[in-house]
């Protein structure tokens, strides 16, 4: 079945806004986020039943993404809601600040590691360079505790824009049949691995904000990083 040229360009438009509106209500609804990430995992028989048992780049990305949110979420919860408990008070340590880090530093390092099997080593060693310039977790990242806590990271706009292009890249070797829905993610105010956890990037000196993952926060308003 051949389907028109035209289909294209409005489902993928539909798409983009669809996503636009989730992100939106992820952003808002902090407790909300956590809790779907929390009932995605009644979805674990599908992975067993669909991805194959050798196949360890689909398990550790369905693990690393979906786990590391539901941690963002309780982060998210305890930044703005600022309970006294000491479960909460240990959610607002520095450590999970360099939890956050190590998250997504995994998830780069994941798709580095792939691009390597499949012999994409220039774009795997973008993937490398991705890892040691990403902003370190103490001083350049942090919730932002004066709304929906939302995950601040403050990166530079050349570090953003090798992260678009090496995703983009990885993605269409992996899997060419997924780039048309990725281009989706790009357009909205986000930018990739990461989630509906609130999950921001801001550059220094810049205006926008965009949000890794799937569905994150989204946001405009000018910032610095923190002293």
């Amino acid at each position: 079945m051949t389907v028109p040229v035209w289909v294209t360009p409005i489902s993928m438009v539909a798409y983009t806004v669809l996503l636009m509106l989730l992100t939106e209500f992820m952003r808002r609804h902090y407790r909300t986020s956590m809790w779907v990430w929390v009932v995605s995992l009644v979805t674990i028989p599908l992975w067993i039943a669909n991805i194959p048992g050798d196949d360890w780049f689909r398990w550790a990305k369905n693990l690393s993404v979906i786990l590391p949110l539901i941690f963002a979420g309780l982060g998210r919860i305890a930044a703005v809601e600022q309970k006294d408990t000491p479960f909460w008070r240990t959610m607002r340590k520095r450590w999970v600040r360099w939890a956050l880090y190590g998250i997504v530093f995994c998830n780069i390092a994941e798709a580095t590691l792939r691009d390597v099997q499949m012999g994409n080593m220039m774009n795997a060693l973008a993937g490398f360079i991705l890892c040691v310039t990403m902003p370190l977790g103490d001083k350049f990242w942090k919730y932002d505790t004066s709304s929906h806590g939302e995950i601040l990271s403050y990166t530079v706009p050349m570090w953003n824009f090798l992260y678009t292009t090496w995703n983009a890249c990885f993605v269409y070797a992996e899997g060419h049949e997924f780039f048309a829905s990725t281009c989706c993610s790009w357009r909205r105010p986000s930018c990739t691995p990461s989630s509906c956890a609130g999950l921001s990037s801001t550059s220094p000196g810049a205006s926008t904000r965009w949000a890794r993952t799937s569905c994150c926060a989204a946001a405009s308003r000018r910032s610095s990083p923190p002293s």
